[in-house]
C-alpha cells in the first residue's frame, strides 16, 4: 500500500521519524500477521498525525496488541480487522482479564482515533470538493430562512421542521400526533409530548396531522435546496437551542417543559455566541429588578438608615420581626422538617412510572424479564421519569436479546462490560450507530449502579458534590432584615456586604473577600454594577432588593480597600458571623447557601441562558439542574419570581 494515499496533504511528518517507525517490529504480532498487517498498519499509525517517535510507537504497540488478539489466519485485509464491533469486543475481552479502567480508556480513544484516521484517509482519494456546508447548530437568522423554507414547501416539510427541528422528536419515532393545545402545540407520542416552542411558522395547518418518515425526508430536501446539510444530532442540538431561546417562560420553566438534560443544556450553550456589551446592557433590568413582562417583581427596601433602629420600630412599612417564642420555633422546625421529607420523596413518581412500565413488545419474553427491568432502574435513583424510561428501554432491549439467545438474564452475570460490548456488537444491527453507542452508554450505567456482584465493573465517580440548599422567601427576609439591625455600626456593615453581594448577585465567598471599592459602580439610576474579580472574572449588578445592603457596606471604603478586611488569625467571614447577633429566628447564614439562592431567583426569571451563566460565573448547566432537582414539583414559582420582596 502506497503511504502517500493515506498520509492527509496538509500533515508534514518528520522523515526520520517515519523511518524509525517502520524499521519497528511489534513482539506480540505472529510472522504471518508481520507479513499481512505491519505495513499497513504503519501507514495507518501515520495518517492519524502522531507528534513524535514515542507517540508513535505506542499507537502502533495498542494497535499491535489488538490485531494478534484478533486478526485471523484467514483474514485478508486490515480494514477487515479494524472495525467498530471488533474494537468493543476486544475492550469487553480485556475488561474480564482485569485490565484497568485507565487502561481500557486509553487502548479504546488509540484504536477509535486509527479507525477515524483510516476512514477519512480513505475517503480523501475519491473526495470531491463538497458542495454544500455540515450545518452545526442552526440558529438564529439560518434557523428563520430554513423554516421559511419548510412552510413555502409542503406540509410534510412544515411537519418535519416543527417535529425534528424544534420540538426536538428524535428521528424515527412511530405513532407520533400535532395536537394544538392550550399551552401551545405539541407532538404527542406513546412515551412522550414534546412542547414546540414558538416560531414563525405556520402552526395551525399541522393540527392533527400524523408525523411520518417522508417529513423528515422532505425537511432534509428543503435544508439541502438552501446550502444545508443537517444530521439527526444536528437537529437535536438546534431544538435544544430552540427551547432555550423561548424566553417567554422562566429558565427554571424551560427546563422542566421542554425535557432538557443537563449534557444537552451545555451542548446547546458552546453553540450559542456570549453576549456582548449591548445585549448585557439590555438584559441587566432582568438581574436588577426580576423583570417580567416589563413590571418590576423586585423592589428595595426603603432609604437607608443613618443609625440602626431599636427594636419594635417600623422601617419601609414594615414591623421589625419580634424574638421567636419557643413554641413558635417548634412549629417552624416542623414545617421544615416536613418540606424535606417532601423534597426526599421526589423519586416516588419515578417508582410509579417503573410499576406501570410496559414496552411495546408486551409478550412471554417481558412477563419474565419484567421483574429485573423494574427493580434495577428503580434503585439507580435517576432524577427524572424521562431518564429512568431511557434505561429501562435499552434494559428491556438487552435483557430481552439475552433471553433469546438462552443466555442468563440474572443482574449479576448480565451487567457486566463483556457481554454490554457483545451485545453492541451483535444485537443492534438495526440501529445507527449513535442509537447503539446510547444504548451501550446506558447499560454500562446501570452495572456501575445496579450490580454488586463480585464481577461487577468498578463504579466512576466524577467526585462532584451538589449545591447547598437554597434559602426559602421567609429565611430569606429574615437574614435581610437581621443585617440591616445589628447594633454595632462595623458589624452592621460587614453582614450586609455578606448578604448584599452573596445574595444580591450571586459571589462566592472567595469573590467577596478578593472585592474592593473600585470593582464596584454605582450608576446614575441607582444600578449597582460588580465586576467580579477571581477564576471565574465577569460583570453583574446587584438584585434591587439589596441595593441597601451594597451601599451599606460600601460607606466610607477607599478604593483600593476590600470590601471585607484581610485578618491573619481566621476568615473574615467567619470571625463576622461570631460576632453579629442573630436571635433565634434567623437561620444560619452560609455564604454558599446565599449563593445558590440568588441563582435560584435567577432561574425563575425570562431570562437568555447564555446570560445567566455569564452572570453566575457557571461554566455548564449542572448547578441549574441541582437545583431544580431540590424543588417540589407542586412548588410555586411565582412566589420566587416576585423577589421575596412583601
Amino acid at each position: 500500500m502506497d503511504n502517500t494515499d493515506l498520509t492527509p496533504t496538509h500533515l508534514v511528518l518528520d522523515p526520520e521519524m517515519v523511518a524509525r517507525l517502520r524499521r519497528y517490529r511489534p513482539r506480540n504480532l505472529s510472522t504471518t500477521q508481520h507479513t499481512l498487517y505491519l505495513e499497513s498498519m504503519c501507514d495507518v499509525v501515520l495518517a492519524a498525525g502522531p507528534r513524535n517517535y514515542v507517540e508513535a510507537r505506542n499507537w502502533l504497540s495498542v494497535l499491535a496488541a489488538f490485531v494478534s488478539e484478533v486478526a485471523t489466519p484467514v483474514t485478508g485485509t486490515l480494514d477487515d480487522v479494524l472495525t467498530d464491533a471488533e474494537i468493543s469486543r476486544w475492550i469487553g475481552l480485556s475488561a474480564l482479564k482485569g485490565r484497568s479502567r485507565h487502561t481500557l480508556k486509553t487502548r479504546r480513544g488509540v484504536l477509535v482515533r486509527l479507525v477515524g484516521a483510516r476512514r477519512g484517509a480513505m475517503t480523501s482519494v475519491t473526495r470531491t470538493v463538497p458542495e454544500r456546508r455540515r450545518a452545526g447548530t442552526i440558529v438564529g437568522a439560518e434557523l428563520a430562512t430554513l423554516l421559511e423554507g419548510c412552510n413555502a414547501d409542503s406540509l410534510s416539510a412544515r411537519r418535519g421542521a416543527l417535529a425534528h427541528l424544534l420540538a426536538g422528536v428524535p428521528v424515527g419515532t412511530r405513532r407520533a400526533r400535532f395536537h394544538e393545545s392550550a399551552s401551545g402545540l405539541l407532538v404527542v407520542a406513546p412515551s412522550q409530548s414534546y412542547p414546540v416552542p414558538p416560531s414563525a411558522i405556520d402552526l395551525a395547518s399541522v393540527e392533527g396531522t400524523l408525523l411520518i418518515e417522508e417529513d423528515w425526508i422532505a425537511l432534509k430536501d428543503v435544508a439541502r435546496a438552501l446550502g444545508l446539510s443537517i444530521s439527526a444530532v444536528t437537529a437535536l442540538r438546534s431544538a435544544r437551542a430552540a427551547a432555550l431561546g423561548d424566553v417567554s417562560l422562566t429558565l427554571a420553566q424551560r427546563l422542566t417543559r421542554y425535557h432538557l438534560t443537563e449534557d444537552g443544556c451545555t451542548t446547546a450553550l458552546r453553540a450559542m455566541d456570549a453576549p456582548d456589551d449591548t445585549e448585557v446592557l439590555i438584559e441587566w433590568a432582568i438581574l436588577r429588578d426580576g423583570t417580567v413582562s416589563g413590571e418590576c417583581t423586585d423592589q428595595p427596601l426603603g432609604a437607608p438608615s443613618p443609625t440602626p433602629r431599636p427594636r419594635g420600630a417600623k422601617e419601609a412599612g414594615h414591623q421589625v420581626t419580634r424574638k421567636t417564642s419557643r413554641a413558635a420555633a417548634k412549629r417552624l422546625a416542623a414545617e421544615r422538617l416536613a418540606q424535606s421529607e417532601a423534597r426526599a420523596e421526589g423519586t416516588q413518581p419515578i417508582a410509579d412510572y417503573l410499576a406501570t412500565y410496559v414496552p411495546d413488545e408486551c409478550d412471554a419474553t417481558w412477563d419474565q424479564i419484567a421483574p429485573t427491568v423494574r427493580a434495577t432502574v428503580g434503585v439507580c435513583e435517576f432524577q427524572s421519569v424521562e431518564t429512568a424510561r431511557k434505561h429501562a428501554v435499552a434494559l428491556n432491549a438487552y435483557l430481552r436479546w439475552r433471553a433469546q439467545n438462552g443466555q442468563s438474564t440474572d443482574v449479576a452475570s448480565a451487567l457486566i462490560y463483556g457481554p454490554i460490548d457483545e451485545f453492541f456488537a451483535r444485537g443492534l444491527s438495526d440501529l445507527s450507530e449513535r442509537s447503539r453507542r446510547d444504548y451501550r452508554s446506558r447499560l454500562r450505567a446501570l452495572a456501575e449502579r445496579a450490580n454488586a456482584s463480585v464481577g461487577a465493573p468498578p463504579a466512576l465517580r466524577l467526585g462532584h458534590n451538589q449545591v447547598n440548599a437554597g434559602y426559602d422567601a421567609t429565611e430569606e427576609r429574615l437574614i435581610r432584615r437581621a443585617a440591616l439591625h445589628q447594633s454595632k455600626p462595623e458589624v452592621r456593615r460587614r453582614l450586609c456586604a455578606v448578604v448584599g453581594f452573596c445574595a444580591g448577585a450571586g459571589l462566592s465567598s472567595e469573590e467577596l473577600c478578593a472585592l474592593r471599592r473600585r470593582d464596584v459602580t454605582i450608576h446614575d439610576d441607582g444600578t449597582i454594577e460588580i465586576r467580579v474579580p477571581g477564576k471565574r472574572p465577569r460583570r453583574t449588578v446587584v438584585r434591587r432588593t439589596y441595593e441597601r445592603h451594597v451601599t451599606i457596606a460600601l460607606e466610607g471604603l477607599a478604593d483600593d480597600e476590600g470590601v471585607l478586611p484581610t485578618l491573619k488569625s481566621s476568615s473574615p467571614i467567619t470571625a463576622m458571623l461570631k460576632a453579629a447577633y442573630l436571635h433565634g429566628a434567623v437561620p444560619a447564614i452560609d455564604t454558599r447557601r446565599l449563593r445558590t439562592t440568588w441563582i435560584g431567583w435567577l432561574m425563575d426569571q425570562r431570562i437568555p441562558l447564555a446570560l445567566a451563566v455569564e452572570a453566575s460565573g457557571l461554566r455548564s448547566s449542572r448547578t441549574f439542574w441541582d437545583i431544580l432537582s431540590r424543588r417540589s414539583a407542586s412548588s410555586d414559582l411565582g412566589e420566587l419570581r416576585e423577589g421575596g420582596a412583601k
